[in-house]
């Protein structure tokens, strides 16, 4: 269904003619599906907590394959990323903070202070 709303309908590529976002050949025609939803206009917002809740404990419940210590809920994995983001910040790869530097010097602002 993420086919056809942010393929089809959008007008952008869809069923695996995508470019890759690695792929400079030409451009990824790439398209997007945004949705939001009101809850209480269903059920109640109690009603759907209960009901979200269930749902992550059988999804994160379930039995895990062999070496895999844990299993994550859809977002879950970017929602830690980014609190752990917020606390101690973006990790930068030294090629990333020279391409930086090189760019803050070019227009006379200070370079990244690294730790």
């Amino acid at each position: 269904m993420m086919d056809v709303f942010s393929g089809v309908l959008s007008g952008s590529a869809f069923a695996g003619h995508v470019t890759g976002p690695y792929d400079p050949s030409k451009p990824a025609d790439v398209g997007h599906f945004l949705l939001a939803v009101k809850p209480d206009l269903f059920m109640s917002l109690d009603d759907f907590r209960e009901r979200i809740q269930y749902l992550y404990d059988r999804i994160t419940g379930s039995e895990k394959a062999a070496g895999v210590d844990r299993i994550y809920f859809p977002g879950e994995l970017e929602q830690l990323a980014q609190r752990e983001r917020e606390q101690t910040g973006i990790p930068l790869v030294q090629a990333e903070i020279d391409a930086l530097n090189a760019e803050a010097e070019k227009v006379s602002v200070a370079p990244l202070a690294t730790q």
